[in-house]
C-alpha cells in the first residue's frame, strides 16, 4: 500500500473514531490538527503601548474555537515581527507557558505580524499537508495588523491532525489520557517584553488600614493611588486644546500621584470637554504696588451647553487629598479648593499667571494648607497660548452671579439678568478637549477577595475603592486589593473591616430645677443612635434611692412625676430619674438626673370680708384661708389701705383674722375704698401676697 493510500485510510479511520468519541467522552487528542487564525479582539485604552497575546490549543472538532475541555499546547514558539510607527524594527519570540498562552507586552504602536513555528508530531499547517514557507522559514502567519496606542490584540491558534508516524493504537482507546498526545515540548515563559524598557513590579507605599465603622454607615471611599505606586511611573504629558491654541502640560506624577490621577480621571471620562475658563483674576504686582497683574486663570468647573444656553456644573468625583510642595510659580497648574478645607479639590484647576508662591501678596504655597501644583506648561510656546487666554477681557460692570464675577467674555452684550441664557460658544474662552499624550506606566486595580459580601460590597471606580455596607448587617470582612501594571506585574494588599452595632446614647434633663412638693417633675430625653435604629426608653424614678415609678420601653421622650401625690416626695427628699435607651438589640448607657425637693411656701386660697357691705361705723374683719403643704406654722402680715393710703399694719401674727374699725376717724368715709394685703410666711418662706377690696356704703 502506498504511503498516500495508507494516510488516507488512516485519516478516514481517525475521523470515524473522532465522531464516536465526540458522542461519548469527547477525547480531544487523536484528531486532525491545523493552525487557525481567529478574529482578533481590540480593546482601546489610554496607554501608549499595547499587548499582543494568544493561546495555542488542540482543535479536534475543527471549528476554530477553543471549546470547553480542549487541551492547550505548552512550548509552542511564536514570533513577533514588525516595525513601530517611529521606524524601529522589532523581532521577538516567545514560547507558550504551561497553560498554552503567550503574551508580547509593552508593544509600541506599529504594524506587526505573528507567526507560529511547526510543532513536532503534527502535520504541517496547510489543509493539504504541504508546508507553507512564511517570511520566517517554516512558519504559519496567524496575525497581521496594526497596533494602535494602548490596544490589546488577541489571537487563538488551533492545531489539528497528527502525523501518521505519531499515531498509535493506544490513541484509539477510550481510556487513553491526554498526556499520550505526542506534544513533548516543555512550557516556556509565556511572556516576552518587546520594548527596551525593563518593567518593575508595582509597590505598596502604605498598607491599606483596617477600618471600623458603625452599622448602616454611609459609603466610604479610599483613593488607592495614595497606597500603591510603581517605580516605572514617570511624568505624564497631556494637551489642553483651547479656543486660543493648544497647551502642552507636563504632569508631576511622581510628586503628586493622587492629584494627577484625579485629573486623568476627568480627562478619560471627557468631563473637561467644552468647559469654560470661568475666572480670570488679577492681584497687586507687589505688597507695595497698586498695579494689577494677571493672577490665576481658573477652569474645569462648568460646561457650556445649548438649548438653552447654560453653564452646567461638571459632575465631580470625591475630593482628592491635598499634596502641596511644588511652588505656585508662573506657568504651573494647580488644584482649586472649596472654602477653607485643604482637602476639598475636585475638578477645578487654575493656571498660575504669575509667581503666586511666597510673594508677599498671595502666598499660595502656604495659604489653606498650600495649593497643590501638579503640572507646568511644557514650553514657551505653550506659555504664549496661556498668556493669550489671560488677556481675555472680564466684565465686572455686569455684576454677574457667583462664581462668574470674573469670567472672561468676548463680544457679549447682555447683562446680569440675561446671562448665560443669551450667550453662545464664541463668547467664552473654552477648553475644547484634553488629550493624554504620554503615560509611561499606569496601575489598574481589582478586588480579588471579599470574605463577607453579605456585610460590605467592594467596588472600584476610577482608582477609588468604594465600600457600601449592607443595611443592618454587622460583622467582619477581609478585603484584598490587587494593583496591576500595564505589563501584568502585580502587588496586593489586604485589610480588615469591622462593622459594629453601636449602642444608643441619651441625654436627660429634669425640670423644674427647684421643685417643691406641689411640683410636677418632667424628664426630657434626647436619644441618639449612630446606626439610625429606632430607640425606646425606660424611665425609672427613685425617691432617696427607692424606686417609686417605672415607665418601660416607651418611644416617648418625656416622662413625669407628680410630687403632690402622697409618697412621691416631701421637703428634703432627693428625686432621681434613670433613663436607659435600647435600639432593639442592646441597651445603651444609663443616664440620670436628680433634684432635691425644696421647702414649699405657704399659699392663701381665699380672703373674705365681714360684713360684705360695710358702713362707716362697722368693724371690717378679713378672714384668711391659707395652707402650707409642708405643715409649717403660718404667720400673716396684714396691711390695710384707705384709697391706697396705709392706715394700719399687723405683722407676723398667727391669727387668720384681722380687723379695721371704720368708725375711727381716718379709717374710711362713705364711698372710700378699703383694701387689705395679706402676706403668708412659713418656715422663713414668704408666700404670694393676696389682696381684697371693698367700698364703704
Amino acid at each position: 500500500m502506498s504511503f498516500e493510500r495508507m494516510t488516507d485510510s488512516l485519516r478516514r479511520f481517525l475521523s470515524r473514531v473522532r465522531q464516536r468519541r465526540q458522542n461519548q467522552a469527547k477525547r480531544r487528542t487523536s484528531t486532525r490538527l491545523e493552525l487557525l487564525t481567529l478574529e482578533s479582539r481590540v480593546t482601546p485604552t489610554a496607554n501608549a503601548s499595547g499587548t499582543i497575546s494568544g493561546i495555542a490549543f488542540i482543535d479536534p472538532n475543527n471549528n476554530g474555537l477553543r471549546d470547553p475541555g480542549e487541551n492547550t499546547m505548552p512550548g509552542v514558539t511564536f514570533v513577533l515581527r514588525g516595525q513601530t510607527t517611529t521606524g524601529v524594527n522589532v523581532v521577538k519570540t516567545v514560547q507558550t507557558g504551561a497553560g498554552g498562552g503567550f503574551r508580547f507586552q509593552n508593544v509600541l504602536p506599529g504594524t506587526y505580524q505573528v507567526f507560529a513555528r511547526p510543532v513536532a508530531g503534527f502535520v504541517p499547517f496547510s489543509a493539504n499537508g504541504s508546508l507553507l514557507a512564511g517570511p520566517i522559514g517554516g512558519t504559519k502567519l496567524v496575525l497581521s495588523r496594526s497596533l494602535d496606542g494602548g490596544q490589546t490584540l488577541g489571537v487563538q491558534a488551533g492545531f489539528r491532525m497528527l502525523t501518521p508516524t505519531s499515531v498509535s493504537l493506544n490513541l484509539l482507546l477510550n481510556s487513553t489520557p491526554p498526556s499520550s498526545v505526542p506534544a513533548t515540548l516543555k512550557p516556556g515563559e509565556g511572556t516576552s517584553n518587546v520594548n527596551f524598557r525593563p518593567n518593575n513590579r508595582p509597590i505598596l507605599k502604605t498598607a491599606l488600614p483596617n477600618l471600623t465603622v458603625s452599622k448602616n454607615a454611609p459609603t466610604r471611599s479610599i483613593d488607592l493611588t495614595g497606597h500603591f505606586s510603581d517605580p516605572d511611573i514617570r511624568n505624564s504629558r497631556v494637551r489642553i486644546e483651547t479656543t486660543h491654541g493648544n497647551i502642552n502640560i507636563v504632569l508631576f506624577e511622581k510628586a503628586t500621584p493622587q492629584t494627577v490621577q484625579n485629573f486623568i480621571n476627568y480627562i478619560v471620562t471627557n468631563r473637561y470637554d467644552n468647559t469654560v475658563f470661568h475666572r480670570l483674576a488679577t492681584k497687586n504686582a507687589s505688597a507695595t504696588s497698586q498695579t494689577q497683574v494677571p493672577f490665576v486663570l481658573q477652569g474645569g468647573g462648568f460646561k457650556f451647553n445649548t438649548n438653552p444656553s447654560r453653564l452646567d456644573a461638571v459632575l465631580t468625583d470625591p475630593a482628592v487629598k491635598n499634596e502641596p510642595g511644588v511652588s505656585n510659580t508662573r506657568g504651573t497648574l494647580a488644584m482649586a479648593k472649596l472654602g477653607n478645607d485643604p482637602n476639598s479639590a475636585t475638578s477645578q484647576f487654575f493656571f498660575n499667571l504669575s509667581d503666586n508662591g511666597l510673594d508677599g501678596v498671595t502666598n499660595l504655597d502656604t495659604q489653606n494648607g498650600g495649593f497643590t501644583v501638579f503640572g507646568r506648561v511644557a514650553s514657551d510656546a505653550d506659555l504664549a497660548v496661556l498668556d493669550r487666554l489671560a488677556a481675555g477681557p472680564t466684565r465686572p460692570d455686569l455684576s454677574l452671579p457667583a462664581p462668574f464675577e470674573q469670567i472672561p467674555l468676548r463680544g457679549y452684550t447682555g447683562n446680569n439678568t440675561t446671562f448665560p441664557g443669551d450667550t453662545n460658544a464664541s463668547n467664552y474662552f473654552m477648553i475644547k478637549d484634553v488629550k493624554i499624550l504620554q503615560r509611561n506606566e499606569t496601575l489598574t486595580y481589582a478586588v480579588v477577595d471579599n470574605t463577607n459580601p453579605g456585610l460590605v460590597t467592594a467596588t472600584i471606580k476610577q482608582n477609588r475603592l468604594f465600600l457600601d455596607f449592607v443595611d443592618n448587617a454587622t460583622g467582619t470582612a477581609r478585603i484584598t486589593i490587587r494593583a496591576r501594571d500595564r505589563f501584568g506585574a502585580t502587588v496586593t494588599s489586604s485589610f480588615n473591616i469591622t462593622v459594629n452595632n453601636d449602642a444608643p446614647t441619651a441625654v436627660v434633663s429634669l425640670n423644674p430645677a427647684s421643685p417643691n412638693t406641689n411640683s410636677t417633675l418632667t424628664a426630657t430625653v434626647t436619644p441618639n443612635d449612630n446606626n439610625n435604629d429606632p430607640v425606646t426608653l425606660t424611665y425609672v424614678w427613685k425617691k432617696n434611692g427607692t424606686i417609686i415609678k417605672t415607665t418601660a420601653n416607651t418611644s416617648a421622650t418625656t416622662d413625669t412625676l407628680d410630687l403632690s401625690i402622697p409618697g412621691n416626695g416631701d421637703r428634703g427628699d432627693q428625686i432621681t430619674v434613670e433613663v436607659t435607651p435600647n435600639d432593639g438589640t442592646v441597651d445603651g448607657a444609663m443616664v440620670s438626673a436628680s433634684r432635691t425637693i425644696v421647702d414649699s411656701p405657704p399659699t392663701i386660697s381665699n380672703l373674705e370680708f365681714t360684713p360684705a357691705a360695710p358702713g362707716t361705723n362697722d368693724l371690717l374683719t378679713v378672714t384668711t384661708t391659707a395652707e402650707d403643704i409642708d405643715g409649717d406654722l403660718i404667720t400673716f402680715t396684714y396691711v390695710w389701705r384707705v384709697n391706697n393710703i396705709v392706715v394700719k399694719t399687723t405683722s407676723n401674727t398667727t391669727s387668720i383674722t384681722d380687723s379695721l374699725d371704720l368708725s375711727i376717724v381716718g379709717n374710711g368715709d362713705l364711698g372710700d375704698t378699703i383694701k387689705v394685703d395679706v402676706t403668708p410666711v412659713a418656715n422663713g418662706l414668704t408666700g404670694t401676697m393676696v389682696s381684697k377690696s371693698v367700698v364703704i356704703t
